[in-house]
């Protein structure tokens, strides 16, 4: 455990080393307001996974001191190499946190205990209902709008989730469409092209997918290939 603390303070100080070398390199007239904003960055880095919101907090931070796009682009390389996201996931955290920090904290800690991240995109649609929401009398009317409002849209998202649920079909099931559907092209086909046919789409499935099919020897299907599920549309 000791190791592994050690190993994590490490990788953060190389982060911090890597991230003061582009700042030498495009920040003019740097202030203790920007190593402010690097020990807030290295810190959400440190912890990413816990705040989605802190890191997008620190990176719109720490952003504004890029006046140049290429400084801001070399610091955006190191960040994203870091945490292991390509370039435009950083950008959609920091819209996405600029998104999020227009509402009122108390509804930013309702969302956390609800396990809603306010800054992802999958989330954007309720923040800007939450955003456009008219301000409330009292503060008891505005939790309860709040809490509508939430319950709704986790209500939304359940909905969806056993709708794409009930689409999962049983192989079998998947495979027979295709055969039937198959089927109806190949009915003026004579035995000789039907064989040629299907073996040209079995062969083409198996090259598509890197699959290898010298284990099936009979018309049946392999009883060492496990039945897997198909997402198909309704």
């Amino acid at each position: 455990m000791q190791q592994l603390k050690a190993s994590k303070v490490d990788n953060l100080s190389s982060f911090a080393v890597k991230l003061k070398e582009v700042e030498n390199a495009h920040v003019k007239g740097a202030d203790d307001r920007l190593k402010e904003a690097h020990r807030a960055l290295v810190k959400a880095v440190g912890k990413y996974r816990a705040s989605r919101m802190d890191l997008g907090r620190a990176l719109h931070g720490y952003h504004e001191f890029f006046k140049a796009r290429r400084g801001w682009l070399a610091a955006r390389d190191v960040i994203a190499t870091k945490l292991g996201y390509d370039a435009r996931t950083i950008q959609r955290i920091i819209e996405g946190y600029e998104r999020a920090s227009k509402l009122p904290e108390a509804t930013l800690t309702v969302l956390e205990k609800e396990g809603i991240d306010p800054t992802a995109k999958k989330h954007a649609s309720l923040v800007g209902k939450l955003i456009e929401m008219p301000a409330r009398a009292t503060r008891e009317e505005a939790d309860q709008k709040l809490s509508e409002a939430v319950k709704a849209f986790t209500e939304e998202k359940q909905a969806i989730k056993i709708t794409a649920s009930a689409q999962k079909v049983d192989s079998r099931v998947f495979a027979e469409r295709m055969a039937t559907n198959c089927e109806a092209r190949m009915t003026s086909m004579s035995p000789e092209e039907k064989q040629l046919a299907a073996r040209f789409f079995v062969e083409y499935l198996a090259a598509y997918f890197r699959v290898e099919l010298s284990t099936i020897r009979s018309y049946t299907r392999p009883t060492l290939v496990p039945v897997p599920y198909f997402q198909v549309a309704a």
